[in-house]
C-alpha cells in the first residue's frame, strides 16, 4: 500500500504523510524531533570493552577491584555472593518507599538473571513523569518547540531530527546549553537508587494539527527517558553527603562487585530501563 497523494494523512493517525515514519500504518505515528547525543542503540552496538563503564560487566579482577577506593580485602574475606545480594537489597530497601520498594527489588532480580534485556515498569514511569524535574523539562521543551513553530509559520517539517547532522537539527540546536536531562536523585523515595541521572532522552511527535483559522496548533509529544541500570566507578566516589561518598555504603560496593568482578563471568548484567509517556499541548502562534 502506498500513501495517497491526495491526502495529507493517509492512515488517519494525525500526522502529515511528509513527517510520518509509516504513512500507511495507523499504529505507527512517530516523528523523531530530538535525541540526546548519547543513545541506547550506540551503547548496545559497542563491543563490551568499548561500552560505557556502567554498561560493562565482568571486566575487573579481584586485585583490580581491591585497588579502587572504598573497595578492599574486607569486601571479599568470607563474603559470599549471597552476602553481596543481601547487602544490595538492604540498601535499596532503605533508600526506597511505597511501591518503589517492589520496583527496586524487581530491578535487582532482573540484573541478577543475567539476560541484560530492556526493562520498563509502569510504577517507575509514573513516578518519573510526575517528578518536578520532569515537568520542568517537558515545559521547557514545549516552550522551545512553540517558539520554533511560531518563527516558521507552523511548518512542522523543519523539526525533523537527523543524527548525522545533529547540530543542525532544530530542536537539538535550540536546546543545546539551555535544556538538560532531568535528574531524579531523590535519596529516599527510590528514584535515586533506581534511576538517578538519565543516559539519554528521545522525543517524538505523535500527532500535529495546525489550525489556520485560530492561528494555533495542537500536538502530542512522546518522551522516552532511558538509563543504564549499572554502576561505574564514579558512583562509588560521588558525594553522598555529610562529607563522604556512596562507596562508604556496603550495598553500593556489593552492587559494583557483582557487576564488575570477572569471577562471575557475565552471570549478572546491567540493562537499559525505559520510561515513556505522552503529553499533549495546544498553543497560539505569537
Amino acid at each position: 500500500m502506498k500513501s495517497n497523494p491526495n491526502s495529507k494523512n493517509t492512515d488517519g493517525d494525525g500526522l502529515d504523510d511528509k513527517i510520518d515514519n509509516e504513512p500507511c500504518n495507523s499504529k505507527v505515528h512517530e516523528f523523531l524531533i530530538y535525541e540526546t547525543e548519547a543513545t541506547d542503540y550506540k551503547a548496545k552496538s559497542c563491543e563490551l570493552e568499548d561500552r560505557p563503564e556502567d554498561f560493562k560487566y565482568a571486566d575487573l579482577s579481584k586485585s583490580e577491584l581491591k585497588e579502587l577506593s572504598w573497595i578492599n580485602w574486607s569486601d571479599f574475606f568470607l563474603v559470599s555472593k549471597y552476602d553481596y545480594i543481601r547487602s544490595w537489597k538492604t540498601l535499596v530497601w532503605l533508600l526506597s518507599s511505597g511501591e518503589m520498594v517492589d520496583v527496586g527489588m524487581e530491578m535487582i532480580d532482573h540484573f541478577l538473571d543475567g539476560t541484560g534485556s530492556d526493562y520498563c515498569n509502569e510504577v517507575l514511569t509514573n513516578k518519573v513523569k510526575k517528578h518536578d524535574n520532569s515537568k520542568k523539562y517537558v515545559n521547557k521543551v514545549n516552550e522551545i518547540l512553540m517558539n520554533i513553530l511560531t518563527e516558521n509559520n507552523g511548518n512542522v517539517n523543519i523539526l525533523a531530527y537527523n543524527d548525522s547532522s545533529r547540530d543542525e537539527s532544530m530542536m537539538a540546536n535550540k536546546m543545546n546549553g539551555v535544556v538538560y536531562n532531568p535528574h531524579f536523585n531523590d535519596k529516599t523515595n527510590g528514584l535515586g537508587i533506581c534511576v538517578d541521572g538519565l543516559y539519554g532522552v528521545k522525543i517524538e511527535m505523535t500527532s500535529f494539527k495546525f489550525n489556520k483559522d485560530k492561528n494555533n496548533c495542537e500536538y502530542t509529544l512522546k518522551f522516552t527517558y532511558y538509563d543504564v541500570y549499572g554502576l561505574d566507578y564514579t558512583d562509588l566516589t560521588d558525594g553522598y553527603g555529610y562529607g563522604t561518598s556512596f562507596g562508604i555504603l556496603a550495598g553500593f560496593r556489593s552492587w559494583y562487585i557483582l557487576q564488575h568482578w570477572s569471577e562471575y563471568d557475565g552471570e549478572h548484567k546491567p540493562f537499559f530501563s525505559y520510561m515513556s509517556f505522552e503529553e499533549s499541548f495546544i498553543g497560539g502562534m505569537k
